[in-house]
């Protein structure tokens, strides 16, 4: 047997295996160095103590994270106005101040730099204007750079006389959507649809309302729309996100629009004694269907005189 390059005796050999304790002092065998297997034994006491040790050292910067992230939450709240949860109650008309934060942000509406009022009651938000000096003089709803409406020109729009003396109400004629994600982008495919397929510089309506009860600014209220030939400089057209041939949108949705028509007359945009149409009243239209029709003929001051003589053959968005 050859072992490390040097030829050693049967009896030489028989030794090591049998005292294989004395291969710790044997480093002279082809310059060959044999380490003890008993230092590779890890002693079971030993290995628990390891452990241990492990585990608070672990537990020890677990600790000093969670410390830090309660620090650094606590930071948080000072600098700003607070988190609401959907689960916390708040009392009405509560007012969070936000004078020295520099950056607030409440759902989908980024640097509020105005006092706040909350509305527990249909989720509504108001802010103390600088502009008008009164809270009531502010209406929440999704403006244009919510939705990422493309820039319009106000210089090719003809300006709105008020208080304007109708108020249409229309539907969009396209699927319906319940989350504000859905509806940005369905306002997002009508606005190109107005501008690239009916040659107008902007969306057609003034206001839309979607299904998940919010409002969406068109054209606004100081610029004339084009959602209904004759009545464009005379009206507000406020159209429903969807199809309402067969069914209703949502209470909270009809209310809203009721919220905005009153909150136009609040201000001077729409006339004390406005009319109420549908738009289906002023053009050969099936908007803004016949179950929402028939729901706003309930409301106030709806005009059923109003009617059109053409034949309805399609409806448009």
């Amino acid at each position: 047997m050859n072992l490390s390059g040097d030829d050693r005796s049967e009896t030489e050999l028989s030794s090591l295996s049998s005292n294989f304790d004395s291969l710790e002092s044997a480093d002279n065998y082809g310059n060959t160095e044999y380490l003890d297997v008993k230092d590779l034994v890890v002693n079971k006491a030993e290995l628990k103590k390891i452990n241990e040790n492990l585990e608070r050292v672990i537990c020890k910067e677990l600790n000093r994270q969670q410390n830090k992230l309660s620090v650094d939450k606590e930071t948080l709240l000072k600098h700003t106005c607070g988190i609401l949860k959907n689960h916390v109650q708040l009392p009405d008309n509560q007012v969070i101040n936000i004078k020295n934060s520099k950056k607030v942000t409440l759902g989908n509406t980024v640097n509020i730099v105005e006092n706040i009022i909350l509305k527990n009651e249909n989720g509504q938000v108001e802010c103390n204007s600088k502009e008008n000096g009164n809270s009531k003089n502010c209406f929440y709803m999704k403006r244009r750079q919510d939705w990422l409406a493309k820039k319009m020109s106000v210089d090719e729009f003809d300006h709105m006389k008020h208080p304007v003396r109708y108020v249409i109400i229309c539907h969009t004629a396209t699927n319906e959507f319940y989350t504000y994600m859905e509806n940005v982008e369905t306002m997002c495919v009508i606005q190109d649809f107005h501008i690239s397929s009916m040659g107008w510089q902007d969306i057609g309506y003034n206001f839309c309302i979607g299904c998940d009860g919010n409002i969406y600014e068109g054209r606004g209220w100081d610029y004339c729309g084009s959602h209904t030939l004759g009545y464009n400089r005379c009206s507000i057209g406020i159209s429903f996100i969807g199809c309402f041939l067969n069914h209703l949108p949502p209470a909270t949705a009809l209310k809203r629009c009721k919220e905005l028509i009153d909150y136009g007359i609040k201000i001077g945009k729409i006339h004390l004694d406005y009319e109420l149409i549908g738009q289906c009243q002023c053009r050969p239209f099936l908007s803004p269907g016949e179950k929402l029709f028939e729901e706003i003929s309930t409301w106030k001051q709806f005009n059923p005189d109003i009617k059109n003589t053409d034949p309805c053959i399609y409806s448009t968005i």
